[in-house]
């Protein structure tokens, strides 16, 4: 197989790295709740315009790079019409999708099975068509298919036409596709080693359908679950998150992503973000078995999402206009030593409440390498060293570390 094309890669030795390696070999003794992954956010979306792409790499060379988790969003499409071809009759693939549009359902002729089915087709208004959904779950199959060791999951959320999405899922992955029916929750990576699990809201008919949900399992996020409406504030107030160990999936904490209405500089967004992540991980430590899901990605109505998200892979402070941020590596281990202290833990007991997925946009080699390597520091050779940086914040640092910082004039 030919080397991916990388894009913008500043670091071709830290491809040449994770081409050498089985990417997550050295952690498939941990299970998902204590393992930290790279999850790819709105992961085929690899064409359209500035404000609406989110990758540049397809499903494959994303796997390749590091990345293990992708969120997936589909609906039916307008085939484009073959000139050649004297039919009039239009037909429709599901693809990927980023943006709003209006759902009609319609007898339609599918191009994957060229059966004739009622299909909730949009034509999307805003935003843009990604990969195919064949090409998302060919590459997905053939990436644990070339790389035994390894697995990929399949989060889709906001689709239509879930019974046509499972029943491809199934004819296209086959024999690699994860079939246990478990709490995903303490699964070792390498139970999952050789296969393409997939994941469907745990509320869809076809999850509930034993007839049908061969091979797809249910995800939910325990946020959104335990959120009540605050009545002084009007906001929703998230409570204690406890899993169902009898879940037949995964259970999730987390949220993303910042208010599109809200018109702010850029590094204002990633400033939010950060404290809204810090925030939410540290709730998810109530339970244990839950597995953290935290986003190092920022929404947007008009920018350039790919420029936005360059400055937040930035190393160390970094000042623009009235904003001091931080990078990806200075935010996590402020959230463990403040995880540290909250739970008073450290070591081996700590991986289990740190969070396991960190969602990112346009994912390249370097930057899962950076999330791969957030794995590291948790055994006990290295726990003298952690208590050291608990003891160092200590109690008597209580300013808020996300305040935003004026620039000295």
């Amino acid at each position: 197989m030919s080397l991916p094309v990388l894009h913008n890669v500043q670091n071709v030795q830290t491809f040449v790295y994770l081409r050498r390696i089985l990417v997550y070999d050295s952690y498939r003794h941990l299970r998902l709740n204590q393992a930290v992954i790279v999850g790819s956010h709105d992961a085929a979306i690899t064409a359209g315009s500035t404000n609406v792409r989110t990758q540049e790499l397809n499903i494959y060379k994303q796997a390749l790079a590091g990345v293990r988790f992708f969120d997936i969003r589909i609906t039916a499409i307008v085939v484009p019409k073959d000139k050649k071809s004297p039919s009039k009759e239009k037909k429709y693939r599901l693809h990927a999708y980023h943006g709003q549009g209006i759902t009609q359902t319609q007898p339609s002729r599918y191009d994957f099975t060229q059966e004739s089915v009622d299909l909730d087709v949009t034509r999307l208004l805003l935003g843009s068509a990604g990969m195919s959904l064949q090409t998302i779950l060919d590459q997905a199959r053939d990436f644990v298919r070339d790389k035994p060791n390894e697995f990929v999951i399949l989060k889709f959320d906001k689709c239509t036409n879930y019974p046509m999405i499972a029943k491809i899922c199934q004819a296209v992955v086959g024999k690699h596709l994860y079939s246990d029916r478990c709490f995903l929750n303490m699964k070792t990576l390498g139970a999952l080693a050789g296969k393409v699990i997939v994941l469907f809201p745990h509320t869809c008919d076809v999850v509930r359908n034993s007839e049908a949900n061969h091979g797809i399992l249910g995800w939910e996020n325990l946020y959104e679950k335990r959120s009540t409406w605050d009545k002084v504030t009007f906001k929703k107030k998230p409570g204690p998150p406890t899993v169902n160990t009898s879940f037949e999936g995964l259970q999730y904490y987390g949220k993303g992503g910042t208010p599109v209405y809200k018109l702010k500089f850029k590094n204002n967004k990633i400033h939010d973000n950060v404290k809204k992540q810090h925030k939410l991980m540290r709730q998810a430590t109530n339970d244990k078995k839950i597995v953290g899901m935290m986003y190092w990605t920022t929404t947007g109505l008009l920018a350039d999402i790919n420029k936005r998200n360059d400055r937040m892979w930035l190393d160390g402070k970094h000042k623009y206009l009235f904003v001091t941020n931080i990078g990806l590596r200075e935010m996590w281990d402020q959230l463990v030593v403040q995880i540290s202290q909250d739970l008073g833990v450290t070591g081996k007991t700590l991986r289990e409440c740190i969070p396991n997925i960190v969602m990112i946009d346009f994912a390249k080699p370097e930057r899962c390498k950076t999330i791969i390597d957030l794995n590291k520091g948790f055994t006990d050779d290295e726990e003298e060293s952690l208590q050291a940086s608990v003891a160092e914040a200590g109690e008597a640092d209580n300013e808020d570390p996300w305040a935003i910082q004026e620039v000295p004039r």
